[in-house]
C-alpha cells in the first residue's frame, strides 16, 4: 500500500515537473519573439538610438559584436544564421554569405527609404540590384600623414607612396591582411579577382619589401602613432582621420590617384531569420535621417543617406573635405580576398613573423 502511495506521489511529482518545464519553455519562447539580436561590429550602434526603438517598438535589442568580417561568416556558417535576425557585413562578405547561401532576399516592398540612398553606393558588383543587402554607413581608404614631419604637396598621391616607400618614410600599415593584400594586388596587376600561385607569391614579396620601412600594422593606434611623430604616413580610413583631426590640426589625408579603395558596410538578414516585422522595423528606423545620424557623429564614417548630414551636431569642415573628396571617384574599388583564408592568413602570419 505505501508502495502504492510513493509510486502516485512520484508519478504526480514527475508530471508537474514537465508541466512547469513546458510552461517555462514556452513563456520564454514568447518572451524571446519579441527581441532582436543583431550581429554587429563593436561600438556600431549609438546608445541612444538602440533606447529610441525599444521604447517605441516595446521591444528589446541584444547586439552581439564580431572583429572582423571572417568571424562574422565562420559564426554564421556554423549556426545557419540561427540566433541573429540582423547582420552588418562589409562589401565583400556579402558575396561569400551569398555563395553559402546564408542571406535571405529582402522584401524591399517593406522597405521605406531606398529611395534616399545615394545612388553611386548601389548596384555594386558584390551584390547587383541589391538583392541580399543594402549600403548602411561608408567609407574611403588613402594616406594619413603629419603635416609637421612632412610637407602635404611632398607626398605623391598614388599606391606607391604606401607600398614602395622609396623616400623611406616610417611607416605604419592596415593590420587586416584583406586590406593590405588588395591595396598590393592592384597595384601589381589591376582589377582581379583571382590570382594565380605565382601572382600570390609577387604580392607578399611586395608586402615583405614594404616591411622594412612598416613600424606598425595599426589600426586605432595609428592615432597615436602619427600625433607622436612616431610615424610619418599610415594607410588608414577616412573615419579615423577624420576623429584624428579633433586632436590635432596637423594630420592629413590624400586619396591615391590611381585607385581609391572604399569599404560599405551594409545591412542583411540571415537565412534563418523567423522575425520580419521587427526585423523591417528597425531597419526602416536605422535609416531614418535622424538616426541614421546618430551614426555619422558616434564613428564619423559617411551615411548612405546623403540628408543624414544635415541633421548631425558638431561636425568640422575637415569632416566635410573629406566627404566630398571621397564622392569625386566615379568608381571605387572594394577589398577582395583573392585566395582561400587559410592561405592568406598562414602567408601573413610568416610575413610579420619575419
Amino acid at each position: 500500500m505505501m508502495k502504492n502511495i510513493v509510486k502516485m506521489i512520484y508519478t504526480l511529482a514527475t508530471f508537474i515537473l514537465i508541466f512547469l518545464l513546458v510552461t517555462y519553455l514556452k513563456s520564454d519562447t514568447k518572451d524571446k519573439t519579441n527581441e532582436l539580436n543583431l550581429f554587429v561590429w563593436g561600438d556600431f550602434f549609438h546608445e541612444e538610438a538602440i533606447q529610441q526603438f525599444e521604447k517605441e517598438y516595446n521591444t528589446k535589442v541584444n547586439l552581439n559584436h564580431y572583429s572582423s568580417n571572417e568571424e562574422l561568416i565562420t559564426k554564421l556558417q556554423r549556426t545557419k544564421g540561427d540566433g541573429f535576425d540582423l547582420i552588418f557585413p562589409s562589401d565583400y562578405a556579402i558575396r561569400t554569405l551569398k555563395k553559402k547561401k546564408l542571406l535571405q532576399p529582402l522584401d524591399k516592398k517593406s522597405l521605406s527609404f531606398i529611395n534616399l540612398i545615394d545612388e553611386r553606393l548601389l548596384n555594386q558588383k558584390y551584390d547587383p540590384d541589391n538583392q541580399y543587402s543594402l549600403p548602411y554607413l561608408w567609407e574611403t581608404y588613402g594616406i594619413g600623414l603629419n603635416t609637421k614631419q612632412i610637407p602635404l604637396n611632398s607626398i605623391k598621391a598614388s599606391l606607391s607612396t604606401i607600398l614602395l616607400n622609396e623616400k623611406n618614410h616610417k611607416l605604419a600599415m592596415t593590420p587586416d591582411p584583406i586590406e593590405a593584400f588588395s591595396i598590393a594586388s592592384f597595384f601589381l596587376f589591376g582589377k582581379k579577382d583571382a590570382l594565380t600561385e605565382k601572382e600570390i607569391t609577387q604580392v607578399f614579396d611586395l608586402l615583405k619589401s614594404q616591411k622594412k620601412s612598416t613600424i606598425a600594422y595599426a589600426d586605432y593606434r595609428g592615432k597615436h602613432l602619427l600625433v607622436s611623430g612616431n610615424c610619418d604616413i599610415i594607410f588608414t580610413r577616412s573615419s579615423f582621420i577624420a576623429l584624428m583631426e579633433s586632436c590635432s590640426s596637423d594630420l592629413a589625408f590624400i586619396l591615391p590617384k590611381d585607385a581609391v579603395f572604399a569599404s560599405i558596410e551594409n545591412v542583411a538578414i540571415p537565412i534563418s531569420n523567423r522575425k520580419k516585422e521587427l526585423t523591417y522595423q528597425f531597419i526602416n528606423f536605422i535609416f531614418q535621417p535622424q538616426i541614421h545620424a546618430k551614426q555619422v557623429e558616434l564613428g564619423l564614417t559617411f551615411p548612405s543617406i546623403q540628408e543624414a548630414i544635415t541633421y548631425s551636431r558638431g561636425l568640422t569642415e575637415d569632416y566635410y573635405q573629406l566627404l566630398f573628396s571621397s564622392l569625386e571617384p566615379t568608381q571605387y574599388l572594394f577589398f577582395c580576398p583573392h585566395t582561400s583564408e587559410i592561405e592568406l592568413r598562414k602567408g601573413w602570419a610568416e610575413l610579420k613573423s619575419k
